[in-house]
């Protein structure tokens, strides 16, 4: 039998298992593994075990670890303010909502969950600014932990509707403000880099909003959706400072990026038929 060749464990399991077994497995080179058909029953056996393993372990660390909404992120006295406040959002009594949320603040001030309620409530009274600020508010409290990723999302998705609204209304340094911020937090967002470049946009201040359309594409990964609207932007900004060579290259760039998206759009509708 062959002595065993000196390769990674992913591409040579005999060398692991060689003191163990060494009538069982002999590694080849560039990582195929020859088995022994004397041995077969032995074969199955290691095979076997090398699966059971994991899943025992597994289901040991399974057992250990509670479940997910076994956890509460209120202590009582706010769980009980909380749920009243939620019945109150849920029958359109929005002011006692709010007013019984900030009582739980008063408790637990630096709960970012409570933060993004009150914001949410704030946003159904039409008060865009206050919702914006709360949930830039809810969003610096979470920091970098995991458990609070889907809340920072959800805080990104008020701030960006509410810097919408704003605009709408023609309220674009409050809402220039806002986006900010939230960019001091969380510099390469690509979401809010499009939209502090949109009210650049709308404020006509064309060489700003071309800057931060382009830095939103740097971050903006394999969202072609995002890049389909801020290389519209930039055409739309080269247009108005009669930078024909900028506008060429911008108009190129959209057309590839809404080729790519059509594309991708026609692959979903076909996987899903």
């Amino acid at each position: 039998m062959h002595e065993p060749h000196d390769f990674p464990f992913p591409l040579c399991l005999g060398k692991i298992l060689w003191p163990l077994s060494p009538k069982i497995f002999q590694c080849q080179p560039y990582g195929e593994m020859k088995m022994n058909r004397l041995n077969t029953n032995w074969r199955w056996r290691w095979l076997k075990l090398l699966l059971i393993i994991p899943l025992v372990m597994a289901l040991l660390h399974a057992e250990k670890t509670p479940a997910a909404s076994s956890v509460s992120y209120f202590t009582p006295a706010v769980e009980s303010l909380f749920s009243e406040a939620k019945i109150y959002y849920e029958t359109g009594r929005h002011e006692q909502a709010a007013a019984l949320l900030e009582r739980a603040l008063r408790i637990e001030p630096r709960n970012p969950i409570l933060w993004y309620h009150l914001a949410v409530v704030r946003f159904a009274q039409q008060d865009w600014k206050r919702a914006g600020n709360l949930a830039e508010k809810s969003n610096a409290l979470t920091g970098s932990e995991r458990k609070y990723r889907r809340l920072r999302t959800r805080n990104l998705a008020v701030i960006t509707r509410a810097c919408e609204k704003m605009r709408e209304l023609g309220q674009y340094k409050q809402a220039a403000t806002l986006l900010e911020r939230a960019l001091r937090i969380d510099s390469r967002n690509p979401i809010l880099l499009s939209n502090l470049a949109q009210v650049r946009f709308a404020q006509k201040n064309w060489k700003r909003a071309t800057n931060l359309a382009k830095r939103s594409n740097r971050f903006a990964g394999a969202n072609k959706k995002r890049r389909v609207d801020n290389w519209a932007l930039i055409t739309q900004a080269c247009e108005r400072m009669r930078d024909l060579k900028c506008s060429k290259r911008a108009r190129r760039k959209t057309q590839k990026w809404l080729r790519a998206l059509m594309k991708e759009e026609r692959r979903k509708r076909n996987r899903n038929r």
